[in-house]
């Protein structure tokens, strides 16, 4: 297992990050607070053209903000599945930081995925032992699937309104047919 303390060892964190991203074969799954990276960023989104099958889920507050939200826009529009959402516990934070990298490279600590988090004290920890690997996809998939559902609930709400409002809408049309027009 190799540590990263930031800010002191800033560079080395990122650069680890990236190295272990950009030797993803087939799977990256990441758990992101704060995401405002660009390098990574780019890194995911080259990985998912070349075939890698790349999934995020981010913190909703956060993932609303300017600097993450056009990052968060560019992963969607290449066609990366980006969930965002909460914690399933009062709609507290999802604040997991973690990546995993084939089922077999994990990274985890407190360190968000950005320029500000590599200013601060944070740390980032790396090791490849796919237990370890499969703890935290087991997790992932768990907060996945967690907030996959809520963001399918809220889009089967929405698409429900249709049936209200053409309810309406036949209450509408059936007043216009009623009224008589001057010509």
């Amino acid at each position: 297992m190799v540590t990263y303390f930031t800010p002191f060892e800033a560079e080395a964190a990122e650069a680890a990050i990236l190295d272990m991203v950009n030797s993803a074969q087939k799977k990256i799954r990441l758990a992101a607070y704060g995401f405002t990276d660009t390098d990574l960023n780019d890194a995911l989104l080259i990985k998912y053209q070349l075939g890698v099958d790349v999934k995020i889920v981010m913190d909703a507050t956060e993932a609303a903000g300017s600097h993450q939200k056009t990052l968060v826009s560019l992963l969607q529009k290449a066609g990366i599945d980006v969930q965002i959402g909460k914690s399933p516990d009062n709609g507290q934070l999802l604040h997991s930081k973690f990546i995993v990298v084939d089922d077999k490279q994990v990274e985890w600590g407190s360190l968000n995925y950005g320029p500000t988090g590599l200013q601060q004290f944070n740390v980032a920890s790396f090791q490849e032992d796919e237990v370890l690997a499969a703890q935290f996809t087991e997790a992932w998939d768990k907060i996945y699937q967690h907030v996959q559902e809520k963001n399918t609930a809220k889009v089967k709400s929405f698409w429900n309104v249709p049936s209200q409002a053409s309810s309406l809408w036949d209450k509408i049309s059936s007043f216009i047919r009623g009224i008589k027009w001057i010509r």
